[in-house]
């Protein structure tokens, strides 16, 4: 009888993007029968789910609580060094839990455990050497070489010292991977970021707008940080109530460090009443706004500053299964997402990065026209993207790594 995988996960913030793309991950390890230990340097908001608390150990780095700002500054632009664990911490879980997996979350771990692999190895440590995963999920790559350069080292120092694969969510990543870390082309593998199937239901009647409808009910969800392009969407909305004059409304969700300006903007541009910022809210709140809205609004961009662009654009992909036109600018990893569709239909809409006048002009298109949701076009994408496909593709990686 083949003996139960046990994986460690090495998780540097357990918050809302944990949440988003970690916790789901090891939720469905779990009904695959894999036990699973997470250590994590901070956690925020609280865990929200008794599973994963129950086998969470806070692991306070090095750096994190015990350097004051002018040093945690410092280590993180050189370093990485608030992503770093103690290295004999990490010694002492991967000699207690025995694990066949160390599944490396976000990527920045990685600076902490190349060093302890690398000391179990010098010091002849009594451990059995598991394999590595390392996930790859947007900054950790993309902002190298201005951040993460020493992540990029030790990725390519794991290479040396143990089995390692690295897992990207699209094609654009793993291109990224390759030129910004130099990662071995044969060490990289695809498999997209999921949805949670069981908030986002099978759609079994399409959605249809008639032309020129006045109540229409956009939305948006990320966090409010520059290369999310808050800014271009608030502006291209209020070009497009100032030429239809129609009495739409603009749900945008999410927090971060651009919330309070994009507010100031909204105001500023006159159409305060009709911009409405939930915050940060449940996936099943995400959806009940999804639902009763009619288009979504995406106008991310590459950040000249620090290389940030979307690696994947799971928001997109959410739209998309509630039956929604979209409007999205290309950039990073959305062309994987939205795929193929009817260029002759106005559900999905490409727009350029940077325009508030390209995405009001899309805007304009769809208020005309009207749209009846593609059926066979969601149905393509959920098939794609569906937890039973992408639980396939990890667990054959498990496979390939464990034996």
């Amino acid at each position: 009888m083949r003996r139960q995988l046990k994986i460690l996960h090495l998780v540097p913030t357990m918050g809302l993007l944990s949440e988003t793309f970690v916790n789901r991950r090891i939720i469905q390890n779990d009904a695959m029968g894999i036990t699973n230990k997470i250590i994590t340097g901070k956690i925020y908001n609280g865990l929200n789910n008794s599973y994963i608390e129950s086998i969470t150990e806070l692991c306070n780095s090095r750096y994190f609580n015990k350097v004051n700002a002018i040093k945690y500054k410092v280590f993180d632009t050189f370093f990485g060094g608030y992503h770093s664990f103690s290295v004999d911490t990490l010694i002492r879980n991967i000699l207690d839990f025995q694990p066949d997996i160390i599944h490396v979350h976000f990527g920045y771990p990685v600076f902490s455990l190349e060093r302890a692999i690398d000391k179990c190895i010098k010091e002849n440590k009594a451990i059995r050497m598991p394999s590595i995963i390392v996930s790859l999920h947007g900054s950790d790559v993309l902002s190298f070489p201005n951040r993460f350069s020493q992540q990029g080292n030790s990725c390519l120092a794991l290479v040396e010292l143990t089995n390692v694969t690295f897992v990207v969510p699209t094609e654009f990543l793993k291109k990224k991977a390759i030129i910004n870390y130099g990662l071995p082309l044969d060490k990289i593998v695809v498999i997209p970021n999921m949805v949670d199937e069981s908030v986002f239901p099978e759609l079994l009647d399409a959605k249809v707008l008639v032309p020129k409808y006045n109540q229409i009910e956009c939305a948006n969800i990320a966090r409010f940080v520059n290369w999310k392009g808050h800014k271009y969407l608030i502006e291209g909305f209020a070009l497009f109530l100032n030429k239809t004059g129609c009495n739409a409304k603009l749900n945008l969700i999410g927090d971060g460090p651009l919330l309070k300006d994009m507010k100031h903007l909204s105001t500023k541009l006159g159409i305060g009443n009709q911009v409405v910022f939930h915050g940060a809210i449940s996936h099943k709140d995400v959806e009940k706004t999804l639902s009763k809205s009619d288009i979504y609004l995406h106008a991310s961009i590459r950040d000249e500053k620090t290389n940030q662009e979307e690696s994947f654009g799971i928001a997109i992909l959410e739209s998309i299964y509630a039956g929604l036109a979209c409007i999205t600018t290309i950039t990073g990893g959305i062309p994987d997402v939205i795929g193929n569709f009817d260029k002759e239909s106005v559900q999905i809409q490409t727009v350029e990065q940077q325009s508030a006048e390209a995405l009001c002009s899309a805007l304009m298109l769809i208020y005309i026209k009207g749209y009846k949701t593609d059926l066979d076009y969601v149905k393509q994408r959920k098939l794609l993207f569906s937890s039973e496909a992408i639980d396939k593709a990890w667990n054959q990686e498990f496979v390939n790594l464990a034996g």
